[in-house]
C-alpha cells in the first residue's frame, strides 16, 4: 500500500525478440535477442512483462543507490518465458521486489536444465531474487524449473491476501527461501521431486489461503533455532501435503510446531516418514489436523 510507481517500461517478448516500450533516466536496458539485462539506479519503478519466447530472460541489476532505489514492481501481464540456460527471472538486488501477477492473465516462466553460471551471481531457480519477494495479484502464475527450485529468494517470500493462483512443477524446492516464508492468501499447488516449501534459517507461517503439496521429500522445512519462537506457526487457511520418499516427513522443523487455526491435512508414504517431525514443542491450541502415515517405520 505504501508503495508508488512513478515511471514503467514495458517489454514485450516475441521469439527470439523484445520490443522495449519507454527510457527512464537512470535505467540502463540492454538486449541480446530476446534476453534483457536492466541497470538501474532509479527508484519506484514499474517492469511489465508480456509476450512469449522460448528463449528469454529477464535480469534485473540495481545499482548503487539507497534503499528506496532498489525497490521495484515487476508486473506479469500474460507473459511465457522460458531460458534454456538459467532462471526465467533473475533479481540481482538485495531489496523489496513486488511481483505482481496481473488480473484475467496467465503467466508461464521456465528455467533450463543446465544454468549457465556467472560469477559472484546467485541463480537458484526458475524465479531467483537476492532480496524479498512480496507476491499479488488475482491472475495465473505457472512456473516450471528443470535446472532448480521453482521460486527462490535469498531473503524472504510473503504471499499476499489477494495472491491469485500459482502452480509450480519442480525438480527441486517448490518455493525455497532463506529468512521466512509467510502466506496470506492464495492458491498454491506444488508438484515437487525434493521439498515443498523449504525456509533454510527462518520461519514457516501460514495465515490464509491453500497450499497443496505433493513432494518427494519433505512438504514444509523450517530450519530454525529460536527456541522461544515456533519455527513452523499455522494460524489460517489449508495446509495439504503428500510425501512419497523416505524421510520424506509432512512437516519437519528444529524448533517448535504451534497450530491455532486452519487446516492440515498430511499423507506420508516412504520408509521412516512423519507426518510431524519436530525437534521442539507442539502446541496445538485450535484448528482440524488430519494425520495419515504409512510405509515401513525403519530406513534401509
Amino acid at each position: 500500500e505504501n508503495f508508488t510507481v512513478k515511471n514503467s517500461i514495458k517489454f514485450t517478448f516475441n521469439g527470439n525478440s523484445v520490443t522495449v516500450s519507454g527510457s527512464v533516466t537512470g535505467v540502463t536496458v540492454k538486449t541480446s535477442g530476446a534476453h534483457v539485462t536492466v541497470l538501474s539506479t532509479k527508484g519506484k519503478m514499474r517492469y511489465l512483462l508480456e509476450g512469449s519466447s522460448s528463449n528469454g530472460s529477464f535480469k534485473v541489476i540495481t545499482e548503487d543507490g539507497d534503499a528506496d532505489n532498489k525497490k521495484f514492481c515487476l508486473t506479469l501481464n500474460g507473459v511465457n518465458l522460458t531460458n534454456p540456460n538459467g532462471p526465467a527471472i533473475n533479481i540481482q538486488s538485495g531489496k523489496s521486489v513486488y511481483l505482481l501477477i496481473n488480473k484475467n492473465t496467465v503467466n508461464t516462466l521456465c528455467d533450463g536444465s543446465t544454468y549457465t553460471s556467472t560469477a559472484s551471481e546467485d541463480q537458484k531457480g526458475t524465479i531467483f531474487s537476492e532480496g524479498q519477494l512480496l507476491i499479488s495479484g488475482t491472475g495465473t502464475l505457472n512456473i516450471k524449473s528443470l535446472g532448480g527450485h521453482g521460486i527462490c529468494s535469498d531473503d524472504y517470500i510473503r504471499l499476499r491476501a489477494n495472491t491469485g493462483t500459482i502452480n509450480i512443477t519442480s525438480l527441486k524446492d517448490g518455493i525455497n527461501t532463506k529468512d521466512k516464508f509467510i502466506m496470506y492468501g492464495g492458491n498454491v499447488t506444488i508438484d515437487s521431486s525434493k521439498d515443498g516449501v523449504s525456509v533454510r534459517r527462518g520461519q514457516f507461517s501460514l495465515f490464509g489461503g491453500i497450499l497443496d503439496m505433493t513432494c518427494v521429500d519433505d512438504g514444509i522445512v523450517s530450519d530454525y533455532t529460536n527456541a522461544d519462537t515456533a519455527c513452523v506457526s499455522i494460524e489460517g487457511g489449508y495446509a495439504r501435503i503428500s510425501t512419497t520418499g523416505g524421510k520424506g516427513h509432512a512437516i519437519a522443523t528444529t524448533g517448535p510446531l504451534t497450530v491455532t487455526g486452519g487446516a492440515v491435512s498430511a499423507t506420508v508414504t516412504g520408509n521412516a516418514s512423519k507426518c510431524l517431525n519436530v525437534w521442539g514443542d507442539i502446541s496445538i491450541k485450535g484448528g482440524n489436523i488430519i494425520l495419515l502415515a504409512s510405509g515401513e517405520p525403519m530406513y534401509d
